[in-house]
């Protein structure tokens, strides 16, 4: 991530990108072996959609254009070129439903994380994957972040420790790791990584075809994605 980099000066994200490229390479398919949550309980306390949160932090070095990430089928935003993106993580999905329901969410996120670094809404795979409140959070995200003048970049690794299917009805719950940073049009890192954050998100299935329904309005809590 630019600005935010450790004493070596290389940046976190980069090292845990690395990190999992190694564990993959031995064997490991995912590095993130999670517990499993309840749903209703998660639900409790829904998420905010880019609430300022974390210490800010300014860097006083050069802007520096970095290579985007392979999983970047976009041109960054950010002046660092970086860009954000969803990867899928961890998935305890055993049916093809519970599957095609990860799936969907992970496609979400995907959007939501890319509009966060652009401010520009894909429609087309938003109407795709999401419905309703999902669809109407995702914009009103983007706009929020235009007018704090400010983008997402990093990853968030997208985590389905619990999932529920209940005939066109499924809950897909995860601590997610969020190591996505909030910048500045300079890069200067504004808002650090949260971390582990725990998300619950409903959704239906029109034939099929899953939606994610709903992007909780209020502070998520944080969880241990290592755990």
């Amino acid at each position: 991530m630019p600005a935010a980099t450790t004493a070596s000066g290389r940046s976190p994200v980069v090292g845990l990108a690395l990190l999992a490229f190694v564990l993959a390479a031995c064997g490991q398919h995912n590095p993130y072996d999670l517990p499993k949550y309840d749903a209703a309980v998660a639900g409790q306390t829904p998420t905010s959609t880019g609430a300022p949160s974390g210490k800010i932090t300014k860097s006083a070095k050069p802007v520096r254009v970095a290579t985007p990430s392979p999983q970047v089928k976009f041109v960054p935003a950010d002046a660092l070129g970086q860009g954000a993106w969803a990867e899928r993580g961890r998935s305890v999905a055993n049916t093809p439903a519970e599957r095609a329901a990860v799936t969907a969410v992970v496609r979400y996120l995907s959007a939501r994380v890319r509009l966060s670094n652009t401010w520009q809404v894909d429609e087309a795979q938003l109407a795709a994957t999401a419905s309703g409140q999902a669809v109407t959070s995702a914009r009103e995200r983007a706009e929020r972040q235009r007018q704090q003048d400010r983008r997402s970049i990093g990853r968030f690794v997208v985590n389905a420790s619990t999932v529920r299917v209940n005939g066109a009805h499924a809950t897909v719950t995860g601590c997610h790791f969020d190591a996505t940073s909030e910048v500045d049009r300079d890069g200067n890192v504004l808002i650090a990584p949260p971390g582990g954050v725990l998300i619950t998100m409903h959704l239906q299935r029109t034939g099929r075809t899953w939606r994610v329904l709903d992007w909780p309005t209020r502070p998520v809590p944080s969880c241990d994605w290592r755990s």
